[in-house]
């Protein structure tokens, strides 16, 4: 899945939590990834924090976000 949140602000706790729970090795599929676009670095450093699931990772670059989600798991 590729969830492009370039145009969002910094997101609440409460939202952080939530995407915190989807995200987890339990709350996820292990069959995808998750690659998450972000803008600007505290943007990318609430989205690195949101998981410590490897197959969730965030990305500056569409370009590189796609070849990461086409890549085998």
């Amino acid at each position: 899945m590729l969830f492009d949140s370039r145009d969002m602000p910094p997101q609440s706790a409460e939202v952080v939590n939530a995407f915190s729970k989807m995200t987890s090795a339990d709350g996820m599929n292990a069959d995808g990834r998750v690659a998450i676009l972000v803008s600007g670095m505290l943007s990318k450093l609430q989205a690195q924090r949101i998981s410590d699931n490897p197959l969730v990772k965030s990305f500056n670059d569409e370009a590189e976000a796609r070849a990461w989600l086409a890549e085998p798991i």
